[in-house]
């Protein structure tokens, strides 16, 4: 898969133009052994993140066929074009949508039923799946925050349109007094600095990413007239 194609720690042995040409000369078949023998091009799942690094972008890289914690940053010349306008431009599976938006809905209605006014949560949410939902949408402040309303969440799937209230027999329940605060981050954790590696060495533990949303909203008290 040529549009997937990245450098994983090195500068690209061919330019990527030529790698296009490449794939309108040789089979599908051909490609994969070709890739396969320079053992220098790897299949990108999906970019996560960027920062500015010290000379040039960087992008935090899910790898195709490794586990969350064997994600890197890649300096932004070791990214084609098509992975990096996936980043403004995401296109997930929707079954990471899918699962991505019932956790957020859960979690709000818990947010929703728990006590106090003022809520603040801590979502699992992919972040190429939010870039996805939210782009074009939100007032930024600051601290890399945005605030949204209830019609920014259209496109969320299969969110009903009761999903920002609860409400008991009585018709009296609680609901969000829009809009939302919600900043998208990566966290990192590191359960200890130093492990024992497949040889038994002592090795420098893995950083792992974890992405996360921060939400916070005001509940206000609601009824049938005033939802």
């Amino acid at each position: 898969m040529a549009d997937c194609i990245a450098t994983r720690g090195a500068k690209p042995a061919i330019s990527y133009s030529a790698l296009h040409n490449l794939s309108n000369i040789y089979s599908e078949k051909k490609k994969k052994q070709a890739k396969k023998a320079t053992g220098r091009f790897f299949e990108a799942e999906r970019i996560i993140e960027r920062r500015n690094g010290r000379e040039s972008r960087e992008y935090l890289v899910k790898w195709c066929g490794y586990p969350m914690s064997q994600s890197s940053w890649e300096p932004e010349e070791n990214l084609n074009e098509v992975l990096l306008r996936s980043y403004d431009h995401p296109q997930p599976d929707m079954s990471r949508v899918e699962e991505s938006c019932f956790a957020r809905r859960t979690t709000i209605i818990n947010g929703l039923k728990s006590s106090g006014v003022d809520v603040h949560l801590y979502v699992p949410f992919h972040l190429d799946v939010w870039r996805y939902l939210m782009q074009g949408k939100g007032e930024a402040i600051n601290g890399g925050s945005k605030l949204y309303q209830k019609e920014d969440f259209d496109r969320f799937v299969d969110w009903p349109d009761h999903w920002s209230y609860i409400m008991n027999l009585h018709g009296t329940g609680r609901g969000i007094d829009f809009p939302i605060k919600v900043r998208p981050f990566l966290g990192k954790s590191c359960v200890k600095d130093f492990v024992v590696g497949d040889d038994g060495a002592i090795v420098k533990a893995p950083i792992l990413y974890t992405e996360k949303l921060s939400i916070y909203f005001v509940k206000r008290a609601c009824n049938p007239n005033n939802i």
